[in-house]
């Protein structure tokens, strides 16, 4: 897919707000579940040099970015309807735990 459809249309740099930290390290198994939802357009990733993704979910925009020890879902469109805001992330949290989450090292599994 074309990276230009998760461009910014009139140009302005986009004011990211976040929804939610989430306690996984790997944006790969990310990508995969994002690209599962229905409604979602998201561009391309390369897990070797990518620290975010950027995806349009039902209209409106967002971005699932590594921030150290865990990635961040964030929107640059806050007046979007509460519903589509959490949509996403209540789609991505199942699955993502199944693959994802790890016990540290210093945690007696």
């Amino acid at each position: 897919m074309d990276t230009t459809l998760i461009s910014n249309a009139n140009g302005q740099p986009d004011v990211w707000v976040v929804l939610a930290e989430l306690p996984f390290s790997d944006l790969e198994p990310v990508h995969e579940e994002i690209r599962k939802l229905r409604h979602a357009l998201c561009g391309s990733f390369d897990p070797a040099t990518a620290d975010a993704i950027s995806f349009y979910y039902r209209g409106c925009k967002f971005r699932a970015a590594k921030r150290g020890d865990h990635i961040d879902i964030l929107t640059s469109d806050p007046d979007c309807p509460p519903d589509i805001l959490f949509e996403p992330l209540a789609k991505l949290i199942s699955p993502l735990s199944r693959c994802s989450l790890s016990v540290p090292n210093d945690v007696p599994s």
